[in-house]
Formats: C-alpha cells, structure tokens, sequence
C-alpha cells in the first residue's frame, strides 16, 4: 500500500512537472505561432505610452516660468522618455524576452520537448524527497528547493540536474509527519494542478494545432493591431500638435 509520504511526492511531482516543463513547451509552441502579433501589440503599446509622458511632460513645463527649458523640445523629450523607460520597465523587458524567444524558438521548442519524459519526473522526485521542508528538515536543503521553485521555471533540465548532485550531499534529516500534514498537503496539490489546468496556456494546449483556433487568434490579434495603430496615429498627431516643430518617435 502507497504510504502518504509517497502520495504526496508522486502528486508534487506531477504539478512541478506540468507547471514547469510542460508550461514552458506550450508557451514556446504559442510564441512560435503568436509571438510576431504579440510583439507588434506591445511594441506599440509601448510607443503610446512615451508619446503620453512626451505629452504630459510638454504639458507640465508650459506652466513653468523657465521660458528657455520649456523652448527646448529635444531637452522635454529626452526628459520624458528617461521616465517612460523607469516607468515600464517591466514591459521593455517583456519586449525584449519575447524578441530572444522569438529568435531562438525552435530551439527553446526542442529543447523542451527533450525535457518531457519519465527521466525529468524521477529527478524532479528525487530533489523533493532530499529537500522539500515538508519531507526534510535542514537549511541547505530547504534554499536548493526554493531555488528549483525559483528559478526552475526557466526549464534548464541542466540546472535540476546541478541542484540534484547538491541535494544528495547536503540532504536534512527526515522529518516524520501525522497523517493530517500529508493529507493536507495532498489536498493544496490537488486543488494547485486542478488551477493549473485553467491557466494560459495549460488550458489551450489541446488546441495549438487546431487550425480554427489559429485563424480566430490571429483575427483578434490583427483587429487588436488595426485600433492601437489607430491609437497611436492619434497620440502622435496630438504630440506634434503640442510642439513647435515636427518630428516622429522613430
């Protein structure tokens, strides 16, 4: 009869194998068919957002008394894009990760493709069992779980395989729990992958081959497209408006 411990290990393997390496497959799979018209969406986004701060800062320095600051439109600019830059920071990043996973993405394809079988499984397992703080105590044990939590989610089968070999030096001591901690535990795992199962792009997996599905997103990115170009034409046309001279964000 399976013991508790070992229901809980076979459960927490299976959500951090799906949550991993299944999630990081689908979403290259979704990046290799969507990725040019979501790049284009936050690209423009994110144009829209420096002609707004272009806007509010030519906005802000008319009310200043420092005549010769607010006649100096390269000095606004330049003072507003800074901004942006620190403002949206997370989507410049965000721009430039989808521009590497587009530029490498059958390799990032391949290379999670090799990463779903039986072998990843069984190490998965193995590194909860030597440092999962529910299985084990030790602090050396509990920081090589939290990085895996951490920073396994770029999917490096190499880097489980690195803190496996640290696991089994440094693995705590075994803890012994009543059956109510595995129980509950189970349960959180249960309800954990049942979530993950309704999550992008867990829960369109099934359809990434379906041609349907391809045209009715592409329809939705294109029509997405079409009404931000329209957006930022009218920002654009707005900013030159607010300035002396004219010139376009390149």
């Amino acid at each position: 009869m399976t013991s508790l411990r070992e229901k809980y290990l076979d459960i927490k393997t299976e959500y951090l194998y799906k949550s991993i390496y299944e999630k990081n497959l689908y979403n290259n799979l979704y990046i290799q068919k969507f990725g040019k018209y979501e790049l284009e969406k936050k690209e423009l986004l994110y144009k829209m957002f420096i002609y707004d701060q272009r806007i509010q800062s030519k906005l802000l320095f008319s009310m200043s008394t420092d005549l010769k600051t607010y006649s100096n439109v390269n000095l606004i600019d330049q003072y507003s894009d800074g901004i942006a830059q620190i403002e949206y920071r997370d989507l410049i990043n965000h721009i430039n990760e989808l521009k590497n996973l587009l530029t490498k993405n059958d390799l990032f394809i391949a290379r999670a493709n090799e990463n779903l079988n039986d072998k990843t499984k069984v190490k998965i397992r193995k590194l909860l069992k030597y440092t999962d703080p529910l299985l084990v105590n030790g602090e050396r044990s509990k920081n090589l779980y939290e990085s895996f939590i951490l920073q396994g989610k770029s999917a490096y089968l190499p880097y489980l395989k690195e803190l496996l070999d640290f696991a089994e030096v440094v693995q705590g001591k075994t803890k012994k729990n009543p059956k109510e901690v595995y129980e509950a535990a189970i349960e959180t795992c249960k309800k954990d992958l049942e979530e993950l199962d309704n999550t992008f792009p867990i829960n369109i997996a099934d359809k990434l081959n379906s041609n349907e599905y391809k045209m009715k997103q592409e329809e939705d990115y294109k029509e997405e497209i079409k009404k931000a170009r329209k957006s930022l034409k009218k920002m654009s046309q707005f900013y030159l408006y607010s300035k002396d001279d004219s010139g376009l964000l390149n």
